[in-house]
């Protein structure tokens, strides 16, 4: 860049006068501002959202695994990025329902530097938003049990079994546990087509499974006095880990003896602190391990003060799963789209993450998918594995 002599440049501004000589120097900055740019002092970005609860009642799944994510792209910026592009984190609150799926899957559609998806906890969520990703061929990587609905979906990938094989799992754990009666108790936050899965996953395995539907309004100690007149061997709960709780409370309090099992969503330590006394000896269903002395784990605890859980690895895997995707895309590219990141993570086999080895298809699976139960023993999460396995 040629600097202007001072006496010529006082010559100029005696010439041009005071105006003519500001516009100039507001065009050589705008010169100079653009130069930089163009020589990378400004990076090109890409965007990466993280759809969890982050408000409301599902809030700690949120709170747990956005910091996985944060960790798994600062990784990737310290490193230079993903070839060439560094990483933004756009956090997104799906209130872990349909609905709120639905919005945060078209807010993100909308911004084109949004390149991937990764969350959506809950059925009815990844359901909704599963339709828009489609249409805007949008990359997603869903942490829930995926519906068997989405089995052909090209864009919507699970990190974890499906939802026939988490019943198939459940109902063998329960019969190698030998609970010969089950009380499958649901609500709400519990689909039919949930309930359905797992009432035939226990009648394969000859187990009887009398239903207890808890309304919204319901008392608890109503269905738990239901629950106590069946005298089952088990009392099963797939719904929400705050009902779960609560639910486990009013067993107890009734004098039920039955062993307890929660689904996936009470794979939380709010859900041990939300049972207090009562969760000594419960069981619950986590869709990954564990993994409390893995480097992972160490890092994230003294960056974030808290203990991970399942969740956290996962979305972690997902995280640089899809930016492995990202990573690839540009390199045969040029640049990252959408649709070009979709097939590429379509295309990843055996990746080996902290959740297991990971090869995602247009069925969207992990390989070898295993669910896993856990026994809460003394107040401390996550509470010890005692059961780890497929359908069969």
């Amino acid at each position: 860049m040629t600097v202007v002599p001072g006496c010529f440049a006082r010559r100029l501004r005696a010439h041009w006068g005071l105006e003519h000589w500001a516009r100039l120097m507001l065009v050589l900055i705008s010169l100079f501002l653009t130069a930089q740019a163009c020589s990378g002092a400004n990076p090109k970005i890409v965007k990466l959202a993280i759809v969890a609860p982050f408000s409301g009642r599902h809030r700690a799944i949120g709170d747990n695994v956005l910091p996985a994510a944060r960790l798994a792209a600062g990784e990737w910026n310290s490193s230079g990025g993903v070839a060439g592009y560094r990483i933004e984190l756009v956090a997104q609150d799906d209130r872990n329902d349909g609905e709120g799926g639905a919005l945060q899957a078209r807010k993100m559609i909308i911004d084109p530097d949004v390149i991937g998806v990764v969350g959506h906890f809950q059925r009815s969520s990844i359901l909704a938003a599963a339709s828009e990703y489609q249409r805007a061929d949008m990359p997603a990587l869903a942490m829930g049990a995926l519906p068997e609905a989405l089995a052909e979906n090209g864009r919507v990938l699970g990190m974890t079994a499906g939802e026939k094989l988490v019943a198939r799992a459940m109902a063998r754990f329960i019969a190698q546990s030998g609970s010969g009666s089950v009380a499958l108790i649901t609500d709400d936050s519990t689909s039919q087509e949930e309930s359905r899965l797992i009432r035939e996953a226990l009648a394969e395995r000859n187990i009887s499974a009398p239903e207890v539907h808890i309304d919204v309004t319901s008392d608890r100690r109503l269905a738990a006095q239901r629950v106590l007149a069946e005298a089952p061997d088990l009392a099963l709960f797939y719904g929400s880990f705050i009902r779960g709780a609560g639910l486990l409370k009013e067993l107890r309090a009734t004098g039920s003896k039955a062993a307890y099992l929660g689904g996936a969503d009470h794979a939380l330590p709010d859900f041990l602190l939300a049972a207090g006394d009562a969760v000594e000896g419960a069981y619950y269903v986590s869709l990954a391990p564990h993994h409390g002395n893995t480097a992972f784990a160490q890092t994230y605890r003294a960056k974030f003060g808290v203990e991970p859980t399942a969740w956290a690895s996962l979305v972690y895997d997902a995280t640089n799963m899809m930016l492995t995707a990202v990573e690839r895309t540009v390199r045969s590219h040029g640049e990252p789209s959408r649709a070009a990141v979709a097939e590429a993570l379509a295309g990843i086999r055996d990746y080996v993450g902290l959740s297991g080895t990971i090869s995602p298809s247009d069925r969207g699976n992990l390989s070898e998918p295993k669910v896993h139960v856990y026994r809460v023993s003394g107040p401390r999460f996550p509470g010890q594995l005692v059961w780890s396995g497929g359908a069969s």
